[in-house]
Formats: structure tokens, C-alpha cells, sequence
């Protein structure tokens, strides 16, 4: 009888530190504590550091571990700053590295490479060489980090969660291991519509952040936006308001934050604030999404000129880009459809890229281009392909609404538009307006 009371225990202890694994944070919403000053600058991607190892290298052009630690510094600094500078440094640093040294003989320089293609949207080559970082690391965690994104990236979710799994079996104890495991676990919860264990995991991985000695600045602002993004797409707007401020005071002048806190302003009907944000967080990153966005407010506002000058900033930005083709594709296709403009080229644009990178978001733009240029069964079987995993997202939801109009199917559409706009009403300021306007209309028919 105690022999088997025991192994009762032991089944329980299993059990239970199984649900731990992927337990919630001590921190929830309700004690979560606001950030009240800076955090100090992370020190490894601070220019003092990454001057002492340009001039390493320039002293010594073979010094391998110094292009390793100088390839991840840039892209650290790339995730501080969105400045695609330091993905091109990121590239040459991993390609010298390569150069000393062959991936067989040189692990952190094949790590290195994954990642830069990785942050450069090459995710099938990405794949393929975090596949060999597993096959030369079985029982590192960091294979399984990129091997996971990438799958991600590609649409094969089943894959990915399992390569998640098994690097959960890896038992890493340190936090940045932990950290890693848990953004990820958030990243997946929100792709299967669960927001409420999206916001639990990240909020454990701010816990984790926060608790670093030193706390990392980045890290701890990135989940603070993460957070304030969820709970954006749920229409909570003043909870992603104070997410995203506490984002700006960990770390001042964050772009993603910035870029949050204006659309934020904006789904508040507070359109001079979001301006006034937006042109604040162009000037220190002119990304075409951000000056997308300004542009549509300026529009709004009846500043017509200033909305025409951004337009085609934009225009111009993504021509001269040489980087547009493999990061702006899909971003551009999606401007040129939600202002019916250049359908055919937004088209093919997301058509070619849905040719290798089959996520939800791939699918929901080719079915948006192709519902824009008249290509219904297309579009059909595309925004299917959007809404499989049961994703919460309104912009998804509105454009399987304005697809299934198209098609004649009255019900559904009303059906889809009640759902974007009881979870996001002001999901976008203009695409909103035309949900609220076509959803009166179908209910009074």
C-alpha cells in the first residue's frame, strides 16, 4: 500500500511539474506593476562595445570570435532600432566569419548566419541551416529557437510547435533559455486565438526580462509592446495606451512603441496626437508602414496634400529600398490593395511570396490582391487558408467579410463584420469606417 501511495506521488510530481513548464507568471494584469524610469542601456550593443570589436577586427581581419560577437551585436542592435543598417553589417560579419572558418568548424558562425537570414525574411534558407545547427547541437536550445521561427514563418505550424516542444525537453534552466521558450509558446497561443494565454506567457517572459541582472532594456520593452498589441486586437485601446507607455519608459524612444502608441491615439479618435506621434517615429525610422499609416490620418483630416506628400514618400522609399523585395513585399502588396492601387503588382507580389511562405498572414494577403482584382475563387479558398488556425485578428475577419459580400453570401459577411468589430471596432481608421458603414447596410436589407 505505501509502495503504491508513492508512486502516486511520483506520477503527481511528474504531473505537476509538467504543468509548470509552462505555468503562468507570478504577474498578471491585475499586480502587474507600471515600469517608473529608464532602464540602462544594454550594455553589449552599447557603441562603445561594438567599437571595441570593429577595431579587433580591424587589427586582426581573421579574428573570428570577434565577427561572431560583432554579427550578433548588430542584429541586437537591429531589434533596438528597426535600422536595416546593421542587418546589411550583420551579413558581412556572419559571411567573414564563414570565410575563417567553415560551418562544420564553426557552429557560432552558422548560428550567426540562421539568424541574419532569418531577420532578412530568407526563411527557407534560414530552415535549412538551422536544420544542420541541429543535426552539429542536438541538445542546444538555440537550433530549436530558429528552427521553430522559420517553420513559423513558412506556415508549418504543426512542425514549429513540435520543435518547441522538444526544445522544452531540453530542461535549459537559465532565463534566457526560459525566455526564449516562452516567447514563443505566447507567439503560438495568439496564432490559435487564444489571447488570454498570449498575454499570460508574455507577461511571464517580462517577469523573466525584468529579473535579469541587469534587466534587459530591450527585451523588457519588446514585451511590453507585445503586450500592448494583444491587447490592441482586442479593442482593449487604454490598456495597450499603458503598455505601451511603460514600453517608452523602460526604453525611450523605442520604435515599435512609438509606432503602437500612435495607432493607439488613432483608434481613440485622437487623430492630431497620432499624427504628432507618427511623424515623431518616422523621423527616427521612415518605415513604409508607419508612413502608411500617417498618410491614411492625414487623409482623414483633410490635409490632402501632406497625406499625397507621404504617399509617395512611401512610393519612393520602396523603390529605392534594396532590401524591398524580401522585407516590404508583403506590407507593400497590402498598402496597394487597401487603396486600389497597382492591383496587378500587389497581386503578384503576394502571390510570389505565398509561393514559399504559406503562413495565415501570406494567405490573407493574397486573398485580399486577389479579391481587389476580381479573382473571387482565388480569394475564397485563400482567406480560408487566413482563418484556419481561428486567429482573433479584425483585419482577417474584415477581409473574409468584404470576400464572402462579393460572393453574394449576405449572411456570412454580416456574420464576419460582427465579429471584427465587437473584437477590434477600430481595427484600421479607414477600413473600420467602411466595415460599420457596409455591416448598417446588410442589417437593414
Amino acid at each position: 500500500m505505501k509502495k503504491k501511495f508513492l508512486i502516486l506521488l511520483f506520477c503527481l510530481s511528474i504531473l505537476l511539474n509538467s504543468c509548470k513548464a509552462l505555468s503562468s507568471t507570478n504577474i498578471s494584469e491585475q499586480n502587474y506593476q507600471p515600469i517608473t524610469k529608464p532602464l540602462p542601456e544594454d550594455q553589449d550593443t552599447s557603441q562603445a562595445s561594438i567599437r571595441f570589436l570593429e577595431d579587433k577586427i580591424k587589427q586582426d581581419p581573421d579574428d573570428l570570435i570577434a565577427y561572431n560577437m560583432l554579427g550578433n551585436r548588430y542584429l541586437k542592435r537591429l531589434r533596438e532600432t528597426g535600422n536595416i543598417t546593421y542587418l546589411d553589417l550583420a551579413q558581412k560579419a556572419a559571411n567573414e566569419s564563414l570565410r575563417v572558418f567553415p560551418a562544420e568548424q564553426n557552429i557560432a558562425g552558422l548560428a550567426l548566419l540562421t539568424a541574419v537570414e532569418y531577420s532578412s525574411h530568407e526563411f527557407t534558407k534560414a530552415k535549412e541551416h538551422a536544420e544542420l545547427l541541429l543535426k552539429f547541437q542536438p541538445n542546444k536550445a538555440y537550433p530549436y529557437q530558429l528552427l521553430g521561427d522559420s517553420l513559423l514563418e513558412l506556415g508549418e505550424y504543426k512542425k514549429a510547435e513540435d520543435i518547441f516542444r522538444k526544445m522544452e525537453k531540453l530542461k535549459d534552466p537559465s532565463n534566457n533559455a526560459r525566455f526564449a521558450l516562452v516567447i514563443r509558446i505566447a507567439h503560438l497561443e495568439k496564432l490559435k486565438g487564444n489571447i488570454a494565454k498570449n498575454k499570460t506567457y508574455l507577461l511571464e517572459a517580462l517577469n523573466i526580462s525584468l529579473n535579469l541582472q541587469p534587466p534587459s532594456r530591450e527585451s523588457t520593452a519588446w514585451c511590453l509592446s507585445q503586450l500592448a498589441e494583444s491587447c490592441f486586437s482586442t479593442g482593449d485601446y487604454k490598456m495597450a495606451e499603458k503598455y505601451y507607455l511603460d514600453a517608452l519608459t523602460a526604453f525611450p524612444k523605442y520604435f515599435r512603441a512609438m509606432a503602437g502608441l500612435a495607432q493607439t491615439k488613432a483608434a481613440q479618435q485622437d487623430l492630431k496626437a497620432a499624427i504628432y506621434d507618427y511623424e515623431q517615429v518616422i523621423d527616427i525610422l521612415p518605415d513604409l508602414t508607419f508612413i502608411a499609416s500617417l498618410a491614411d490620418l492625414y487623409k482623414l483630416t483633410g490635409e490632402v496634400e501632406k497625406a499625397n506628400q507621404k504617399y509617395q514618400l512611401l512610393e519612393t522609399i520602396a523603390k529605392l529600398n534594396q532590401l524591398n523585395g524580401v522585407l516590404y513585399s508583403r506590407n507593400l502588396a497590402l498598402f496597394y490593395a487597401n487603396h486600389n492601387i497597382n492591383l496587378e503588382q500587389a497581386y503578384q507580389q503576394a502571390e510570389t511570396e505565398y509561393q514559399i511562405r504559406k503562413d495565415i498572414y501570406g494567405a490573407d494577403a493574397l486573398a485580399w490582391t486577389a479579391f481587389k482584382l476580381g479573382k473571387l475563387d482565388i480569394a475564397q479558398i485563400s482567406i480560408k487558408e487566413a482563418l484556419k488556425l481561428g486567429t482573433k485578428d479584425a483585419k482577417i475577419f474584415y477581409h473574409a467579410a468584404m470576400i464572402s459580400n462579393a460572393l453574394g453570401d449576405k449572411e456570412l459577411a454580416k456574420n464576419y463584420l460582427q465579429q471584427t468589430l465587437e473584437l477590434n471596432p477600430e481595427f484600421d481608421p479607414i477600413e473600420s469606417l467602411i466595415a460599420k458603414e457596409l455591416l448598417n447596410n446588410l442589417i437593414t436589407l
